[in-house]
């Protein structure tokens, strides 16, 4: 055989090698794309059923766990103290606790509404301060990791901090930890669609906060009023409101005064 039919019989056999393989990442991404679009249709559908949002944000955190095949991590919201310091609120987090006391620590904040992590100090401090994602695959030796884990905190092998966006603002964080052989830039960049479902549940939450606050406000404004009515309806002395020059309110003493009911004047005119 030639030298040319050589190189010919091998152009004939590594494209179709080349090819088979393209098509078998093609079909592997296309399935975790897939996999990826069902569990978040889980997602929105169980925050849209549920009364406690806290199922979905759980759901998400598992969901990120198995695709990335991490061994813990958290997912919250960033809020602010008075004097304006951030701090990340966990709606899901694994339950890491290594004694009685940070058990306890875990059960009562999480029933109180979420985890809360205050010190800025930390890898998924500098996540938040800094609005970028952090990958760190080893994190004993980041200078971003301040002064290192609490006594009795599990290894922390590897580390990737997702910061969550709307527009230029910071509202949440997704922290993943421990996967076997580290975080790449393509586990990052697979998570993007995990990223703005939770985005979108914050958003969902915070409008269910405020509907919620604004429901309660009303009520309260209505027991008030009920109540200044009820002293008034009470009150001896006549007592009347105008608008426009008809009745719009007045109490059972007024209306006595004149002889009549008070569902006989209500919308006449005082004249």
């Amino acid at each position: 055989m030639t030298p040319a039919s050589a190189n010919a019989g091998n152009s004939s056999i590594h494209p179709a090698s080349n090819n088979s393989q393209d098509y078998q990442q093609l079909a592997k991404d296309l399935q975790e794309k897939s996999r990826q679009l069902e569990l978040i249709a889980q997602i929105q559908s169980r925050f849209i059923r549920e009364p406690e949002t806290r199922g979905a944000f759980e759901l998400l955190l598992s969901a990120a766990l198995g695709l990335t095949d991490s061994a813990y991590g958290f997912a919250g919201e960033i809020l602010f103290t008075e004097d304006q310091h951030p701090y990340l609120r966990n709606y899901a987090i694994t339950d890491i606790a290594w004694n009685a006391e940070t058990k306890k620590a875990y059960a009562d904040q999480m029933a109180a509404g979420g985890m809360e992590f205050y010190n800025m100090s930390t890898l998924f401090g500098h996540c938040i301060v800094t609005g970028e994602h952090v990958l760190s695959n080893d994190p004993a030796n980041d200078p971003r990791a301040g002064n290192g884990l609490p006594p009795g905190h599990l290894p922390l092998n590897s580390f990737l901090g997702l910061p969550i966006r709307r527009g230029e603002s910071m509202i949440g964080m997704i922290g993943l930890a421990n996967r076997s052989g580290g975080y790449t830039e393509e586990v990052l960049q697979s998570l993007e669609p995990m990223v703005a479902t939770f985005a979108t549940l914050i958003d969902a939450r915070r409008a269910v906060d405020l509907r919620n606050q604004y429901e309660a406000e009303i009520l309260s404004l209505n027991r008030r009023l009920e109540k200044q009515v009820g002293a008034m309806d009470a009150n001896v002395e006549g007592m009347a409101l105008l608008d426009k020059g008809l009745y719009s309110y007045m109490n059972p003493a007024h209306a006595r005064i004149y002889g009549y009911e008070v569902e006989d004047l209500i919308g006449e005119s005082w004249q």
